[in-house]
């Protein structure tokens, strides 16, 4: 199963921010099962962030543009508990 996320904004003036306050998805030392990538910009062609697995709650991510795209990737073996995210547009000069 794959579920995909896009995360915009309109203003030309800032970037997005992801954050996450809790992150389990299954373990895996390649994440080759479950994983959540995240891509800088509207599609899986847009440079990749960062692709993520296990427990433990990566920092927050930001984008070099206006969108941020996730696919979140799991099969139907093994769990977590998944993960809580949240985002939100931030001045493109670095303002966290």
């Amino acid at each position: 199963m794959n579920c995909e996320y896009l995360v915009s904004t309109t203003d030309e003036n800032k970037v997005m921010q992801l954050s996450f306050e809790v992150f389990d998805i299954e373990s895996d030392r390649l994440c080759g099962q479950d994983s959540l990538t995240v891509y800088d910009g509207t599609s899986t062609s847009d440079p990749r962030l960062a692709i993520l697995c296990r427990d433990t709650i990566p920092e927050s991510l930001l984008s070099t543009g206006r969108s941020l795209f996730l696919v979140f990737k799991s099969d139907h073996y093994g769990s977590g508990q998944g993960f809580s995210a949240s985002y939100q547009a931030v001045e493109s000069g670095g303002g966290y």
